[in-house]
């Protein structure tokens, strides 16, 4: 889906043409640019570390691409090529943080853009956040940082534990960035590396709950609260991710917008696993009445409707899927929808 771009800054991205067979950028390319496909094609070409064979992908008109280099700090790690005539919208990061502060769908294309770009160290590096544990983002980052280091990438073990430094300063960890950063320049002079202390050894709990978190007004502090939430449930921990939305939704985050539409359907799908179905259905309500227009409609139906099948109102229900299956589209929603009220029926 193409991103309907507006500026409202003084802080302006630039537009670039490339013709076929251009090079946007090369692997092992050092920028603060982030790049927005508006129309055209581009190849995402990369090595597989598992196999050692390149691998393409093609990024469509809408879709982000140089993410993880520029937000990280660390050498591009593929190589960006124009499969046919195209134009780009080229961020700075400080134009790109500006820009996606203010249109949440683009923050959430952000955010997916960059778990595919992380997809070289993405799963390793999950492990070693110990099985999908949310952590706080220093913890993150200084993770990917010993990632780089202990698969002896030193040169991008140092920008990222640098990066660091620069972006969380005061944190408890800094000690041992600068520690990192001496051991991975030692193993690039001398090329070997030091037997080295996993982070996890020298912080045993890095379990948030919902007391550790705390909102400055950013986007990203929402966000990281959200992720929370939403690992907490993916665990079974409702009642601990339900804190954490509450405690959120008391934080003042801005309810006309979708990053609030996200807040409250998450607050809904916890409601329903707590078995308090006369809150959810509220939820519901509140999201469909503040967001009528919104793509997510039809599962905001779907869920009201499951809540007052869950509660014993059947007919309500029924009402509700009836609608759903009515609403154009007809897509997998609909359809879902038209079968449960149909068996609903014959009961």
């Amino acid at each position: 889906m193409l991103v309907v771009i507006f500026f409202i800054d003084t802080e302006m991205p630039s537009l670039r043409k490339y013709n076929s067979g251009s090079i946007i950028y090369f692997d092992k390319d050092v920028s603060d640019e982030i790049f927005l496909l508006k129309s055209g094609k581009v190849l995402i070409k990369f090595i597989s570390e598992d196999t050692g064979e390149e691998i393409s992908k093609p990024a469509r008109p809408g879709e982000i691409f140089g993410l993880k280099s520029a937000i990280i700090g660390v050498p591009r790690g593929e190589t960006a090529i124009a499969a046919e005539p195209s134009e780009v919208v080229v961020f700075t990061t400080r134009e790109f943080e500006i820009f996606a502060s203010n249109n949440p769908e683009v923050l959430f294309k952000t955010l997916k853009a960059l778990s595919n770009q992380l997809r070289n160290i993405g799963i390793k590096v999950n492990n070693l956040l110990s099985n999908n544990t949310i952590v706080p983002p220093d913890v993150g980052m200084l993770k990917i940082g010993e990632y780089f280091l202990t698969s002896k990438k030193y040169e991008q073990a140092i920008q990222v534990f640098e990066k660091f430094l620069k972006t969380y300063p005061d944190s408890p960890l800094a000690n041992e960035a600068k520690r990192y950063i001496e051991i991975a320049k030692k193993a690039k002079e001398t090329g070997v590396l030091d037997k080295i202390p996993s982070l996890g050894m020298t912080k045993k709990n890095n379990h948030v709950t919902a007391d550790d978190i705390t909102f400055d007004g950013t986007i990203s502090s929402v966000m990281n609260a959200i992720y929370l939430a939403e690992n907490m449930y993916n665990r079974g921990e409702y009642s601990e991710a339900l804190k954490v939305i509450e405690k959120l939704m008391l934080s003042g985050v801005n309810t006309s917008n979708d990053l609030f539409e996200k807040v409250l359907s998450i607050k809904a799908k916890i409601l329903m696993k707590l078995k308090k179905f006369d809150e959810a259905i509220a939820t519901y309500k509140e999201i469909i009445d503040k967001f009528p227009n919104s793509k997510q409609i039809k599962l905001s139906l779907f869920g009201m409707a499951s809540a007052f099948i869950e509660k014993g109102d059947k007919n309500n229900g029924i009402m509700i899927l009836r609608k759903v299956a009515s609403m154009p589209p007809f897509d997998e929603i609909s359809q879902k929808a038209q079968e449960v009220a149909n068996k609903l029926n014959l009961l």
